[in-house]
């Protein structure tokens, strides 16, 4: 019953009105947590400033779950914005907002929406129950006297629901709206007059109802276990009496029995023999005479009824509470979703970061992704040198797709998880790393990025990867961004060139997507050539200078027998047009501290298959080569143009059979 009463925040698993992000995509541009499984470095770790466990709960599933509802987006934006904008007020207005109160509200606050959850499952303890209603009336409050607490109460709750509707974001009019609505302080208040503060303060539960009226039988039962106590007192005049001990008392050892034992000298012989004995010293014996043990049995019995009438009241009582469950339920949500928020204002602060312009879908404009000046979220709080700022252009008339290459470790890995990144953020509503941004809400974000494999499933890593980008072949669409980094580089030069040249023709041509394709084949690159108006190569810029230690020949030497030279490389950084020379990959190697002699004969075989490849083949060099690639592609344009959903995974490998085809001639 009490998960039923919960149905009307339920939603489907896959909710409309947030951003599509696979298992892959949170993972390879660490949204939630980082790639050794720790939260630093991550976005979401970026983005916590909350103060609250429930706060930072609304913001993890915030950021898991981007919105894609243009006017949801604006509303986060706006209060951001007014959040922003509260230290700028003047001194009257300062002291009636409740934006410069919320922090200070926050701090502090326990588990608000578990605690309540206990409530609602009648499983809460009475310290928790008093914690959490007494929290929620309180904070209530304190956002409604603001900075002024010079007023009384009931002038600075009028003051503090005139300041609220002044507000001029709508979201955070809801917010403030339900968090200090009159009804949640009503069913607090009715809750605890009846209880007593100190009993359940320390969890006794016997003690904590306070009110005969609202729970009559447990007075009754609690008078019952008086009259049992009063009872046994009664007996004592006649002990005394009988024992001729004026100052005879009941006494409770520890681990023996139910107490109420008489203490006779050991020296009296003169006990009835009817007297029970428990046990004994040296100096003392101890006795249940029958009517005192006749009389805890009743004091006995009379505890145990008192006990289970308060445990039946108590879960009563939370369950009548729980009636009410929804205005607490709204009122602690609207607390985690503003602390979410000061959060991302805390973010949204930083120096560099600006407002996303979001463009609505509904404007009939075309999809697109532009930044000016982008930075690495993460990395731009944790690098301790400044970070290169980058642009990224891509729209549905074109460019569409941008495919990228340039030196190892040159930093395009960083580019597109930036683009990505950005994108996440602005649809989460936060001020993101940028000059500029101007953007269309996209409805997904997927991304192949790195190697794994799965062996209890028997799959390769080369499988894995084909899989995740047939899972992007299937549902990718015109307003998805996809960034895919080195596809093809788990099989022969040939399959993965042909693959990736084939698998860029189809996102570009067949989903329509915005898309960053990394790759280190100069022959996808090309592709380019064919659809010069929907893609556009670019590299990570860098300069190779020649080493003035370079080996020169000796006499006699010949050019095979001379050391190849390998430039040094400085990474740049910066983005700019065109398709990288070299990978320069040996030059990573070298960094990896590979041994200088496997560094030197690498360098021999890559100057070797150098000047193989420049050889005339068949009449036509490294050109006939392309030329044979791109023969593979042409040859399965009606394949990919045909293609339905369901055989992406068949399509890949008929290109992959092809291709090898094409590499044993």
């Amino acid at each position: 019953e009490a998960a039923l009463r919960q149905c009307v925040s339920f939603r489907p698993f896959t909710d409309a009105r947030s951003m599509r992000l696979s298992p892959n995509a949170l993972e390879q541009l660490e949204i939630l947590r980082n790639y050794d499984g720790g939260e630093r470095g991550s976005l979401l770790w970026l983005l916590s400033h909350c103060r609250t466990p429930f706060g930072n709960r609304t913001l993890r599933d915030w950021v898991a779950h981007p919105l894609v509802v243009h006017s949801a987006i604006v509303e986060r934006q706006q209060a951001i914005a007014e959040l922003l904008s509260a230290p700028e007020l003047d001194s009257a207005d300062a002291q009636r907002t409740p934006l410069l109160g919320l922090e200070p509200a926050l701090g502090g606050l326990p588990d608000l929406e578990r605690g309540l959850m206990r409530i609602l499952h009648c499983t809460s303890a009475p310290a928790d129950f008093w914690t959490v209603l007494t929290a929620i009336s309180g904070t209530a409050a304190a956002l409604l006297r603001g900075k002024d607490g010079s007023l009384s109460s009931s002038t600075s709750t009028k003051a503090g629901r005139d300041a609220i509707e002044r507000l001029t974001s709508p979201l955070l009019r809801r917010l403030f709206t339900a968090a200090t609505a009159s009804q949640v302080a009503e069913t607090a208040a009715t809750a605890l007059d009846v209880l007593d503060k100190k009993a359940a303060q320390v969890n006794d539960k016997l003690g904590v109802f306070a009110s005969r009226q609202r729970f009559p039988d447990v007075f009754e039962r609690a008078d019952a276990v008086r009259g049992a106590e009063l009872a046994l007192e009664q007996l004592l005049p006649g002990l005394r009496k009988l024992l001729r001990i004026p100052s005879l008392k009941y006494v409770h050892p520890a681990n023996q029995g139910d107490g109420y034992l008489i203490e006779v000298p050991s020296a009296r012989k003169d006990v009835p023999k009817d007297w029970q004995k428990v046990s004994s010293t040296k100096a003392v014996n101890r006795f249940y005479p029958p009517a005192v043990r006749a009389a805890v049995t009743q004091l006995l019995i009379a505890r145990e009824r008192h006990g289970l009438v308060c445990d039946a009241a108590w879960t009563a009582f939370q369950a009548d509470v729980g009636r009410g469950y929804l205005p607490l339920r709204n009122a602690v949500r609207a607390l985690g979703s503003l602390d979410a928020l000061q959060s991302l204002t805390t973010v949204s602060a930083s120096p560099g970061f600006t407002r996303p312009e979001v463009v609505d879908p509904e404007d009939g404009q075309e999809p697109r992704l532009v930044v000016l000046g982008g930075r690495h979220p993460m990395l731009d709080l944790l690098s301790s040198t400044p970070i290169v700022p980058n642009d990224v252009e891509l729209r549905a008339s074109g460019p569409r797709g941008l495919v990228i290459t340039g030196p190892n470790m040159g930093g395009k890995s960083c580019y597109i998880r930036m683009a990505a990144l950005i994108a996440i953020m602005a649809q989460v509503g936060a001020y993101v790393p940028a000059d500029r941004v101007v953007m269309s809400v996209v409805d997904s974000v997927f991304t192949r990025m790195g190697a794994s494999d799965n062996l209890a499933q028997g799959r390769s890593t080369f499988l894995e990867e084909l899989s995740e980008t047939a899972d992007i072949l299937n549902h990718a669409g015109p307003r998805s961004l996809v960034v895919m980094d080195e596809l093809g580089r788990g099989t022969s030069t040939h399959d993965g060139v042909a693959i990736a040249a084939a698998v860029l023709r189809r996102l570009v041509l067949h989903n329509k997507c915005m898309l960053c394709f990394v790759t280190h084949y100069p022959q996808v690159a090309a592709v380019r050539d064919e659809l010069p108006e929907l893609l556009r190569c670019s590299y990570m810029q860098y300069e190779a200078i020649s080493r003035s230690d370079a080996a020169q020949p000796g006499p006699g030497a010949t050019e095979a027998s001379a050391e190849p030279e390998m430039p040094q490389v400085t990474f740049l950084y910066k983005m700019i047009e065109g398709i990288a020379s070299s990978s320069f990959g040996l030059n990573v190697a070298r960094l990896a501290q590979l041994p200088e002699s496997v560094v030197r004969r690498a360098a021999h075989k890559a100057d070797e298959m150098g000047r193989l490849c420049e050889q005339p083949r068949d009449g036509g060099g490294q050109a006939a080569v392309n030329e044979e690639i791109m023969g593979v592609i042409q040859r399965l344009r009606p394949l990919l143009e045909g293609e339905t959903a369901d055989t992406d995974v068949t399509m890949l490998s008929s290109m992959q059979l092809v291709a090898r085809c094409l590499a044993g001639d």
